[in-house]
């Protein structure tokens, strides 16, 4: 009894099972349209075998009570009472298809379906059927096939048996029927067997073809488009640029290579590579016109994902890491080590064990700049040739560069032209035959070209002192609409040496020492703010920090940020600058030199505009403050927007406004 318990509990017996009540079905229904002696065996063959089956589940059954309960009705369809009736009244007088109609009680033993699907059984049959046809797109067409070549070759023997001249080759017949309804007109002059038949087999194959074979096929295109929509797919690039992960400056860049490649004539192409596609990445790939902007989803440490977009054949990449600052430094470090073990993986010698320049199967080691803070390679991977990666921390170079423009205000011609989105670029010319002239002497030599300063040993030197002199391996800084033009301009004019010149200084060109000892204000609090400080107290400045916390929450917040205590030279003062009361500043901001008004981030939930517009509302304040004092000192003020179209606005004030988002540039 155990033995036939195990056996009616096996997924094979069941399937078995079913696919016998389906032929059963399938016999009872052909025995209405055509009288063949093998067909009639067939169906009595059917019946006891069921009976047969249904008596080994009662002597295996714990519960004849709930045996009969579930059972009784696939009884009633087994048993042949049309076989009986015609045995035991033989001279009844009734028709042989009427006797017939008793076997349509079989068609309710299709309700074992029901019953298989309940149990376990029946879902891991429907589990592995589904699993194969989620594996990939040739299973589902090869059970497809499977499943038309099983109804071609039962209904090319049914044709065959359905004697019909209408059916010269049943085989062929069954294959076109199958394949299209057509057919069905053909035998429409056919007897009722052979025009039933047809017609269930051209709505099999309709169901087959028009439906299911179609509907595979739309969902892999629809499934196509929209991993392309959804960012996934291979990158096949050459000589690219990657970005890995998401920065606020990263839509200044592009607009930077935008510039570029339209000054330049050259195509960019700029790879993208971000966990979570947002409006303004797709907007960042739809608005560049010469910037062929790729975006892939996928995450900058994870192999698989670096892998698929060439990383052996770009040309540089931009490690930006992770938004939050608690996990960037973790996520840029996986990043590198995660490029370093796929490019030595393509036939590279490891760059720990051997000296630059290394090289891929695709050539040299594309330029890698990783966004951490200053010494964190160092640090944490030693071992890491210094020459292989760039670090850049954005906070320390726009802090630093923040700090230069408020000890020399002339400075900020040249970064903003420098960092702005129109205009001239920067390129470096050779000195060449102008060795021996002082800058100053350069103008009157060279009318017409926009100075701003010299690459001497490796260090830019922006608005040197006039009376420098210049050597042969010098480098001009110069403004010029392209390269090609600059160095034009250079060939173009030969120097008469011993000819005095009157030299032109233009505004960029007026230098002026910077100045110590300042009396500076910062307004606002992020990340900037401990390396302004250590910049500004190098020239020994005095510094206010003006934010809406208390003392304790500020030295708390920068102990953490730098792991160590603010400087005693750092005068903190709390003030919220959104609320009513009036700003009892007055001994304190008479003696500034300078005010700094940081962008506070976490403004309007971090969006550049709502950020500029915080600041604006506190450069509003501050000047009807500073009217409302009296002013006789010349305060000078420099403010940190996030969004370049906020850079118009200082045409209204009186105010330097510092793109701290826009500092890299490439060239």
């Amino acid at each position: 009894m155990n033995y036939l318990a195990r056996l009616f509990r096996s997924l094979t017996f069941e399937l078995v099972i079913v696919f016998l009540i389906l032929a059963s079905v399938v016999f009872a229904g052909a025995s209405f349209f055509t009288d063949l002696p093998w067909l009639e065996q067939a169906n009595l063959g059917f019946s006891l075998f069921f009976c047969f089956e249904l008596s080994l589940r009662f002597l295996a059954a714990e519960n004849p009570r709930k045996y009969w309960k579930s059972y009784w009705l696939d009884w009633v369809a087994s048993i042949p009472w049309d076989f009986i009736l015609l045995t035991l009244t033989p001279t009844a007088g009734l028709p042989v298809v009427w006797l017939r109609l008793l076997r349509l009680p079989r068609i309710a033993r299709i309700l074992r379906f029901i019953s298989i699907g309940r149990q376990g059984i029946g879902r891991r049959a429907i589990y592995h059927i589904k699993k194969q046809l989620e594996k990939s797109l040739p299973r589902q067409f090869l059970m497809l096939a499977a499943l038309a070549g099983s109804l071609y070759l039962l209904f090319g023997f049914v044709f065959s048996q359905i004697k019909d001249e209408t059916i010269v080759d049943p085989y062929y017949f069954s294959l076109i029927t199958l394949m299209s309804s057509d057919s069905i007109f053909e035998v429409a002059q056919g007897g009722s067997g052979i025009r039933t038949a047809t017609i269930i087999l051209a709505f099999l194959g309709m169901i087959l073809f028009n439906g299911i074979l179609i509907a595979i096929i739309v969902s892999r295109i629809t499934e196509y488009l929209e991993n392309v929509r959804s960012g996934r797919g291979r990158v096949e690039e050459r000589n690219h640029l990657i970005i890995l992960g998401w920065h606020g400056f990263v839509k200044y860049l592009t607009q930077e290579l935008e510039l570029y490649s339209r000054t330049e004539g050259q195509q960019i192409t700029l790879v993208l590579l971000v966990e979570e596609i947002s409006q303004d990445i797709t907007d960042l790939a739809q608005n560049n016109t010469l910037v062929d902007v790729v975006v892939r989803r996928g995450r900058g440490y994870n192999q698989q994902d670096i892998d698929h977009i060439s990383l052996s054949r770009a040309r540089a990449v931009f490690a930006l890491g992770h938004g939050s600052l608690s996990e960037n430094n973790s996520v840029v470090l996986k990043t590198l080590l995660t490029m370093e073990s796929i490019l030595s993986s393509k036939g590279t010698d490891h760059p720990w064990e051997s000296a630059p320049p290394r090289r891929s199967l695709a050539g040299t080691w594309p330029h890698i700049v990783a966004n951490l803070p200053e010494g964190t390679l160092e640090t944490y991977l030693p071992e890491f040739p210094g020459d292989s990666v760039i670090t850049f921390d954005p906070f320390f170079y726009s802090a630093k560069i923040l700090a230069s423009v408020v000890r020399t205000p002339e400075l900020y011609q040249v970064y903003t032209e420098l960092f702005s989105f129109d205009g001239s670029e920067f390129y470096g010319c050779r000195a060449g035959n102008l060795a021996g002239l002082r800058y100053c002497d350069l103008p009157g030599v060279l009318p017409g070209i926009q100075l701003c300063g010299l690459l001497e040993n490796n260090q830019i030197r922006l608005i040197p002192p006039q009376d420098t002199v210049l050597q042969a391996d010098h480098t001009l800084l110069v403004l010029g609409q392209s390269r090609k033009v600059s160095e034009a301009a250079f060939r173009n004019h030969s120097v008469q040496r011993g000819t005095s010149t009157q030299p032109v200084i233009s505004p960029l060109q007026t230098h002026q020492p910077s100045k110590s000892g300042l009396e500076v204000a910062i307004i606002g609090v992020n990340p900037k703010i401990p390396f302004i400080v250590e910049e500004l107290l190098k020239h020994k400045c005095r510094i206010h920090v003006i934010d809406d916390q208390s003392k304790g929450d500020f030295n708390a917040w920068y102990e953490m940020t730098t792991g160590g205590k603010p400087p005693r030279d750092l005068h903190f003062i709390p003030y919220s600058f959104h609320g009513r009361s009036p700003l009892n500043l007055s001994l304190e901001l008479q003696s500034l030199d300078r005010i700094i008004i940081l962008a506070d981030e976490s403004a309007g939930q971090g969006e550049p505009g709502k950020v500029d517009a915080d600041t604006i509302h506190k450069l509003l304040k501050l000047r009807k403050l500073i009217r409302d004092l009296g002013f006789s000192k010349d305060c000078q003020i420099v403010a940190e927007i996030m969004a370049p179209e906020s850079e118009g606005l200082s045409n209204l004030f009186s105010v330097n406004f510092f793109k701290s988002r826009a500092i890299i540039r490439l060239g």
